[in-house]
């Protein structure tokens, strides 16, 4: 029989607690890395409705990878409104209660609105909040959500503007895995933050929870996009920039103009390339997110009998048609 003595007794039973601990991480991951599964159903597409508008893609190529799918919270935040108001400033009131639609409370020139049906709120603040960072970033608006309703979100600033008055606005949009989340607001954006002085002033957040489903959504191919984007059934909206129109058509008629319906109407020719994945997100009641392609496109409007060229953004359903609900 062979002897060990003590030292050597401690070191196997030290190498065979390390290669037990290996071989737990090594399952662990090999089970974390277990691929999410595809739709078993097809689920509607609600981020997204219908526009008979045409448009030609020019690109040779799309994004091609599997992305999630997320399940759109429906959970109301009127209580952590209310206490982030009452934090603002303990006198403001309760002065607009449109019951599951508007909430607002005031106080001289300040104000906080809570938009259900959006999951929004907004608020204008004339004092400021002081704010001790020096460069406004993306984790600003990820520590004020973390400091006023708890969340921990990611950010990304897109755009900045300074106003009439000399605040500077800045607008985000929240990520989601490798992807922004996007709506129909000015800026496309989820968020903006308003400062002044150093201090915020005012600024709007979405405060919906986007879950993931645990689905992966395949997206469709290039070749069978160009063949159903331009059905009447498929998923797609087109949003035209008409401000370029600012020196020509809109020195003649007015955008309130029975006029410029006839210029809006005729939009045609739209011309896109550059494609990129992002999530639309719209209201409570599309109960999922959805990848969407947000295409960069040039189009044509008329306006006695001259053609104009505006830009404009088209968002396109993403998924493999066999995964969504689709009437060809």
């Amino acid at each position: 029989m062979i002897k060990m003595n003590k030292k050597t007794k401690t070191i196997l039973l030290i190498s065979f607690i390390l290669l037990f601990v290996g071989v737990c991480v090594g399952v662990y991951f090999i089970l974390a890395r277990t691929p999410k599964s595809y739709p078993k159903e097809p689920i509607n597409q609600k981020s997204l409705q219908y526009n008979t508008q045409e448009i030609t893609l020019t690109g040779e190529s799309i994004d091609s990878k599997d992305y999630p799918l997320y399940g759109v919270s429906n959970i109301v935040m009127l209580k952590e409104v209310e206490s982030f108001a009452s934090q603002l400033d303990s006198n403001f009131k309760k002065v607009t209660v449109e019951e599951g639609v508007n909430y607002k409370w005031t106080n001289k020139n300040d104000s906080v609105i809570y938009k259900l049906n959006q999951n929004f709120v907004m608020f204008s603040f004339e004092k400021g909040i002081p704010w001790d960072e020096a460069d406004i970033s993306s984790f600003t608006f990820t520590s004020f959500l973390r400091k006023y309703f708890g969340k921990n979100w990611d950010f990304k600033i897109s755009q900045q503007e300074t106003i009439a008055n000399g605040s500077t606005i800045y607008y985000a949009n929240r990520i989601l895995g490798e992807s922004t989340v996007e709506t129909n607001e000015y800026k496309t954006e989820t968020d903006y933050l308003m400062f002044s002085n150093g201090k915020i002033v005012g600024g709007k957040f979405l405060l919906t929870e986007f879950v993931d489903t645990e689905i992966m959504l395949p997206l469709i191919k290039l070749n069978e996009l160009k063949k159903y984007i331009n059905l009447q059934t498929y998923p797609k909206e087109i949003y035209p920039n008409y401000s370029t129109l600012g020196d020509s058509v809109l020195k003649e008629i007015s955008y309130l103009s029975d006029e410029f319906e006839k210029v809006t109407s005729s939009v045609d020719n739209c011309v896109g390339d550059e494609t990129n994945v992002v999530y639309l997100y719209k209201n409570f009641s599309q109960e999922t997110l959805t990848p969407v392609f947000k295409i960069s496109l040039q189009c044509e409007v008329t306006y006695k009998k001259t053609k104009y060229a505006i830009p404009a953004t088209g968002y396109v359903n993403a998924i493999d048609p066999k995964y969504i609900s689709i009437s060809e």
